[in-house]
This record gives C-alpha cells, structure tokens and sequence, in this order.
C-alpha cells in the first residue's frame, strides 16, 4: 500500500506539472542576441511611474475628478488607453510584462515570488542607467545582477496590513526621495547631458489601500487623491530640472482590483488599467490618426476622448522606441503604433526593430524544429508559415531599400502577427501528443487501482512477455524521439503509459478486466461513478448545483429510511434538516470583502458557543472536554469583542494579536481527549472551530457548524443505514485489526460518492476556491498587521482546510464504525479523482479571456491537488483521532 501511495504522487504531480508544459511553455527562449540601439530617439530620458493595483474603472470613475492634475495632463497634451493584462493579476508579473515585455513565466512558480525567478532582459538593461524607488518586492527584482540600475527601496515592516493602516506613507516616501534625489543639482547636471536614462517610481499605497479599506471606500478615494497630487508635484519638479523638454512620461498599473479588494484572476476590473502617456516623443490625442488600433472613447467633462488601448507587454518596445534602446531580448509586445510622435523614418526602423525582436524569436524555435530527422511529419501548417515570413521579411528589406516607410509599417505589422503565430504554433506544437500519451496513463493507472481493489495487491513484477512487448515498445518510442530531437521531458511523457500499462496486463492474471466488462453489476456502478464525478465537475463552474445534489441524494436517503422503518426517525430527519440548512451556503454570495457581514460573522460566534455548551450535559466529558469548552466561550467572547473593536478602525493592539495566535494554537487539545467516538468527534468540531471563527468576515461561522451538525448526522445516518443498533457514542476510534475488516461493497462506493460531495462543499460552500482573488487578506487581520505575503498565505490555507480535517475525520469514524477496509475505500476515492483530473486536462485553456483561462488553470491545479491533499488530511485525521496523551478515566466505554 506504501508503494502504491508513493506512485500516486509521483503520477499525480507528474501531471500536475504536464499541465504547464503543454499549455504554458515559457516564450523565454535562451541565446538570443539584442539588435542595435536605434538612432535620434525623441526623448532622452523616461519617466514610468506605476500605481500598483489601480484598475481602469477606479481612474476614470467620475470624470476622472479625483485626479485633478492627471485629468489636466490628459485633456492638454497626453493620450490615454487601457492597459490589458494577463493572469496571474499580480505585481510581478505585471511589472515584468511592463519592463521586460515578459508575460509571467509558468516555471517562476517554482523558483521564488520576490526575486528575480527567471532570467530575462528588460528596458531597464537596454538603458544607460535607470534610477529606482519603491516597494522590497517589485524593485530588487529588475537590480539583481545588473550594475545599470540604482535602487532604494523602504523595509518590508513599514508594509502595514491592518485596518487603521495609513498607505499614503508608502508612497510619500518614494515622493520624498525623488524630490531630494533630483534637487541634487550636481547629480542632475551630469544626468542631463546622458541619453537612454530611466526613472522609474513604483507606488504601493493603492494596493494596499485597496486591499484593506477596498476600492469604493472614502480612505481609497483619498489615497488616489494623495497620489495624483504627489505625481504633479513630481513631474513639475523634473521639468523644471530638466527643462530641455526631452522628457517622456508614462503612467500606469500592474494591475487591477476586484471591489472586494483582490487581484490575481482574470476578472476586468483585476486585468483593465490605466495608460497615459505624454511628453517628448508622445502624441497628443487630438492629433492622433486610427489606424491599426482599434479606436475606443472615454468620456471626460462632456469631451469624447480616444482611447488607444494596449496589451500590458507593449510598454516595453514603446519605452524602448521613446528612449532608442534596443528592445528586450525576449520581448512579447508589439510597439503600439498610435503612442510615438516621431518621423515616418524612425517610426519604420522601429517597428522592424520590433519585428526582427521577435523574428529572432521565431528563428530560434524554428532552427529547433529543423533539427528533425523525418520531415515528413512536419505540420503543414508550419511550413505555411515559414513561407509567409519569408516573403514578408523579403518585402520589408525591398521597402527599406525603396524608402516606403509607410508599406514598411504596414508589411511589418503583418510580420508580427504571423509570428506570434509561428511562436504559439511552437509553444503547442506536443500538445495533442502529450494528450493522448497523459490519457493513457491515467486510463491505465484507473486500471491498476481497479486491479488492486479487487485482488487485495499488486504483482510489483512483470511477466516476461509483458516486459517484451513493453521493452521493444519503448525502444521504439525512444529511437524515433531521439531522431526528431525531442526534448527529454517528452520522452519521458511518452513512456509513461508503456510503464504503467506493463503493470496492469502483468496483473490480469484472473482475466479482471474481462470479468469486469461482462459483469452487469460492474458496468452500472462504474456508469454511477462517472455520472457522479461528471456533475461534480460542473460544480467547479456553477457552484449551486451542489446544493441540488445533496438535497435529493439526503432526500431519497430519508425517504428510503421511512420507507424501510428505520430508527431512530428523529435523527433521520436531523440529517434531512441539516442537508437543507448546509444547502443554503452555496446558493449564497461568496464571502469576500465586498459583502463581509459583522452581524452574520458576531451571530455565527453566538451560535458555537452555545453548541459548546452541550459537553456540560454530556455525562461522557472529560476534563479535557470542560477546558475546551471553557477555552471556546472565552475565545468566542474574545473574538465578538475583536470583531466590533477593528470594525470602529481601531489597530490591532500587541496584546491582542498575542492573544489570537494562541487561540490559533486551540486544536492542541485534541489530542489531550478520550478515544470515544463522539467525545473525539466534538473535540475536533470545537477545536478547529476557534480558528476558524478567528479568520472569518461574515457568514462562514454559520457555515462551519451547518456542516459540522450535518457531517455529524451524516456519521450517525450511516450507522441507521447499515441497520448498527449501537450509536456513535457506543465505538472508539481504536484502530481496527485487518482481520476484523469487511470487503467494500456498493453502500460503500456511495459513501465514496457522499464524501466527495462534501468535499466540494468545503471548497465552494463560502467562496470560490477555484480562483485566487476569492481570498480576502482580511481573514487574517487578527493575526497580521504587516504585509507578509508567505505567512498570509499559509493562514489562508490553513482556514479552508479546516473543514477538510472535519471531513476527513467524520469519514473515518464511519470507517471504523462500519469495519470498512480502509485501503481499499481510498483506492476507491482515488479512481473517482482521477476521472475529474482527465476532464479538466482537456478543459485547461490558454486562450480566450483572462478569467477563463485562470479558472480552468486553477480548476486542474485544485483536482489535482485534491489527491495529494486527501492522503495528507485522512492522515491527519488518524492521527487527531487516534493519538491520545493522557487516558482519561471518564472515556471509558459502557
């Protein structure tokens, strides 16, 4: 069984990483040499200054009045547009897309989240020498083995979190330092006769403020407010310096913000910001043509504005033209053609420059593709592509050589196109190979655990016909990938369903599979399962569907207890009653920082302390159970006085962040209890429950105890069912001999079934686990004051899996109570999970909108993930169950 767990996360995470492999290579493609810097730029200098986190909507909201001198700025002499991002909506991806023309890089996931992950150029090592300030999280990241960039940054502490935070002081110390960095005369005299020279300033204050007070409350609006007055008072202070007017200015975001106050999806508000640009080199909207971008307007004062919107990595070839550097190597934007006011010559130049960036690109990967022994199986889509490149490359120089700057312009916006293209064509080019190959595997390992189920083990040793086969097979596949120079990874890929169906045909020794395909029985169940699983897969899409799920499954199983007579009838409608209550959450809003409730969260805490009493009626408590029922009231009474104290803006008091960690600490007793069964199972119930009310905002307490009264019911439900005349309080959770053990039958499948409805209950009961920007930062705001992304993170985590463990041990008790083979119910489990991890293979997208693709992304990682987790947490509830200190006298059975 061991060994079997060990290839189960080895199979699964192998998949888990598949997923970026052919979905979302890196466009980072190494050896690639930069092209010449361009000469007679426009401007000398460059000004780019990020607000961190302000979306489009929250910049043009009322006229954009909120922003007086920005506003000015835009009617008298800039050009505005919506700066489009990508997912990940986080800061650095959205900087590095701004600077490097690099959209996140799949393989930066696993390397870090502060510094630099993954190597790549920007404009800022095309510069002479760019001058930095801002956040220790976004700056050091374009510094770091670099001698072009001089940066200052403030310390992570002063990075505050809490509510009665005051965020304008994060960018007012980057406004400081600017204002005393340029009246450094002798400084600014020597930087004035130096071209290709950048100032970057990056803001942090709406981020945060948007994170904790929300992007529609008063104190963002005065964060914007602070922030447009330190921006005019800032680029006055640099045209006054430098006053040889070879100065361009680009303000922007990373990215935006949901109204709840968080970012990391695909949702508009989190993926729409703001563009303006203005100064040497730039247009002005009135005398901006249309041309190839598509022309959209923005209303300001009665005035109909163009908006020339731009993907996020087409900063980076726009500041590269402005400033004439080279553009970064691995650049993915296409300089925007409507920004530069410059010559029809030095417009030409570099927009080739551009392509021929790319067109390096394209070379590389396309020199890759040629290495390939049999070109018979070269895509015809690919050579079709080679061959419009080709003419169009010969068509520009032929241009170049005829001085028609405006065919070069168009001829070369052509060439960019088919080459990105060519480059999604290359980035995708195992994709339907690694499909098939992954199918089988998976298909193949279903088997495998189908096998064991049945057989009790696995044969570890392949029969020597097999291995044959096997062997000869995978010689074949290795040679002729090796032929086509296949990267290893692929290879690996394609062995894997040889390997693993040499296992399975090697324990078909009593004709299993045959057996199955003929046995009636079989069919309907595995039909049953797939039904089930394919359902519980659309529920990842439309949450409400659980609901309907439980209500008739808890439905027909009451009916069917009423029908048969079975009793106790008071608990059977308990279970039913409960089923309906726990439907309601996910009919519900998500709970975020938009519709946090302080009576639904103060109402919840009311209700868990109430239920705690119940151990003093309990003539089987323990010690231990009285303390941690004391622990809850007093915890509970705690928290209602938190709630109502940081809702009036109060900061958390030292003492009182204290006190929150070591209620956080409350599971401990656990393990302190008794092994009885409903002892154990209530200690677990009012152990985790502290925590969670702790980092709650609004209804989730009211969920926890709907599902803790439900999953307990559930438990009892089972035991009415399998017809047991003892109650819960009658076993322990005292690990069962093998011997003792039954084999699984079809009402244990169903409860596999039951499990993992409530599994995904857990997940979408309170929010949307599928997508990042769900989590508000602010369940933690009794435990954090300053931003540490890490820590946050691993309380979030922390919470949602605190009714997983609940789950996990409920499901056990039923286990034990019902002597059901352990191993064998897990298989089970496993088999059903494996079926949602091939849907959601096939439905990973990685084109069309931002919110799409993040979802099914997040979609796949959570099933995926959902395995690995499920050996983790059954683990753990065995342990919370099981592990006892101290034997108290009172636990003893009847």
């Amino acid at each position: 069984m061991k060994l079997l767990i060990v290839c189960a996360v080895l199979i699964h995470i192998l998949f888990l990483l598949s997923v970026f492999y052919i979905y979302f290579r890196s466009i980072i493609v190494q050896g690639l040499h930069p092209l010449k810097d361009l000469d007679n730029p426009p401007a000398k200098r460059l000004v780019l200054i990020v607000s961190d986190g302000l979306r489009a909507e929250s910049f043009f909201h009322q006229n954009c009045d909120r922003t007086p001198f920005i506003k000015n700025v835009l009617l008298k002499r800039g050009i505005i547009g919506i700066s489009h991002t990508h997912v990940p909506t986080e800061s650095r991806p959205g900087h590095v897309a701004l600077i490097a023309g690099v959209y996140e890089d799949p393989s930066a996931l696993f390397k870090g989240w502060k510094e630099n992950a993954v190597e790549f150029d920007s404009v800022f090592n095309r510069s002479r020498k760019t001058y930095a300030w801002g956040s220790p999280d976004i700056v050091p990241i374009f510094s770091k083995g670099t001698n072009r960039v001089v940066a200052d940054c403030y310390e992570s502490k002063d990075e505050e979190f809490s509510e009665s935070a005051q965020t304008q002081h994060l960018d007012k110390w980057v406004f400081d330092k600017v204002k005393e960095f340029l009246n450094d005369n002798d400084k600014i005299k020597e930087i004035k006769e130096q071209d290709k020279i950048v100032f970057f300033l990056h803001l942090l204050g709406m981020d945060t403020s948007g994170h904790i007070h929300k992007p529609h409350s008063e104190r963002y609006t005065e964060n914007l407010k602070f922030v447009d007055a330190g921006i005019g008072e800032i680029i006055k202070l640099f045209e006054e310096k430098f006053d040889d007017n070879n100065t361009a200015f680009i303000f922007t975001s990373d990215h935006g913000m949901t109204n709840r106050g968080s970012h990391g999806a695909g949702h508009k508000h989190e993926t729409e910001t703001p563009f303006l640009a203005f100064g040497r080199g730039i247009n002005y909207w009135k005398f901006a043509k249309e041309d190839f971008m598509t022309r959209k307007f923005v209303s300001i004062d009665g005035i109909e504005i163009p908006r020339y919107d731009i993907q996020q990595a087409d900063a980076a070839p726009l500041m590269s033209t402005l400033i004439g550097c080279a553009v970064p190597k691995n650049n993915f934007g296409k300089l925007p053609y409507m920004y530069p006011n410059v010559s029809k010559t030095y417009l030409a130049n570099a927009f080739s420059n551009n392509a021929y960036q790319l067109h390096s690109m394209y070379q590389k990967l396309h020199q890759q593709s040629l290495k390939k022994t049999f070109h018979f199986s070269f895509n015809v889509r690919e050579r079709k592509i080679e061959d419009e490149i080709n003419f169009l490359d010969e068509q520009i120089r032929l241009s170049f050589t005829l001085k028609d700057y405006d065919d070069i312009i168009v001829k070369t916006h052509e060439m960019i196109k088919l080459i990105y293209e060519a480059i999604d064509f290359y980035q995708m080019y195992y994709k339907n190979d690694l499909l098939v190959s992954l199918t089988l595997t998976m298909s193949g390992w279903i088997v495998l655990l189908y096998q064991y189920v049945i057989k009790g083990s696995l044969n570890v040793k392949i029969k020597t016909n097999v291995l044959q086969y096997g062997v000869t097979l995978a010689v074949l596949v290795i040679a002729y990938n090796l032929l086509q120079h296949s990267p290893l990874i692929v290879i690996g890929y394609f062995l894997l369903p040889i390997v693993v169906w040499m296992f399975v045909f090697s324990n078909n020794e009593d004709k299993i599979l045959q057996n199955f395909v003929t046995n009636q029985n079989n069919i309907f169940i595995a039909v049953i399962c797939i039904i089930f699983a394919e359902l519980l897969v659309y529920s990842f899409f439309e949450r409400k569907i659980l609901s309907l799920i439980l209500l008739i499954y808890s439905g027909t199983i009451t009916a069917y207890a009423i029908r048969k007579k079975l009793k106790p009838k008071l608990k059977t409608l308990k279970y039913f009653s409960s089923a309906v209550c726990l439907g309601i959450f996910p009919l519900l809003k998500v709970v975020d920082k938009e519709n946090k409730n302080s009576i639904l969260l103060a109402l919840g805490t009311i209700f868990w302390i109430f239920r705690s009493m119940d151990y003093v009626y309990l003539k089987r408590s323990s010690r231990i159970s009285i303390v941690q029922t004391l622990l809850l009231f007093s915890g509970g009474l705690f928290i209602l006085y938190l709630i109502f104290y940081l809702e009036a803006g109060n900061a958390l008091l030292p003492i009182q962040q204290i006190i929150s960690w070591m209620l956080l600490l409350s599971p401990i007793l656990i393990i302190f209890g008794p092994l009885n069964m409903e002892i154990k199972l209530k200690l677990v119930g009012n152990g985790f429950s502290v925590c969670y009310i702790l980092m709650s905002t609004s209804y989730e307490p009211l969920f926890l105890i709907s599902y803790f009264v439900h999953l307990y019911s559930w438990v009892e439900m089972e035991l009415i069912l399998f017809r047991r005349m003892k109650q819960v309080k009658d076993f322990s959770f005292e690990k069962l001999p093998d011997s003792r053990r039954r084999e699984v039958d079809f009402n244990d499948i169903r409860c596999i079934l039951v499990f993992m409805l409530y599994l995904l209950i857990s997940f979408f009961g309170t929010g949307n686990m599928a997508t990042i920007s769900s989590f508000d930062p602010n369940w933690v705001r009794c435990l954090v004051v300053v931003f540490s992304p890490f820590l946050m993170m691993a309380l979030i985590l922390f919470k949602l899996s605190i009714p997983i463990n609940l789950l996990s041990c409920c499901y056990r008790a039923i286990n034990l109570s019902l002597r059901v083979d352990t191993k064998k119910v897990f298989i089970l489990m496993l088999m059903i999970c494996d079926v949602m991890c091939l849907n959601f293979l096939f439905l990973v997208k990685n084109k069309g909108s931002w919110l799409d693709i993040g979802a099914s992304l997040s979609h796949f990682i959570i099933m995926e993930s959902t395995v690995l987790i499920l050996i983790l947490f059954y683990g753990l509830a065995q342990f919370l169950t099981s592990f006892q200190i101290i034997q108290p006298q009172s636990c003893k059975l009847e």
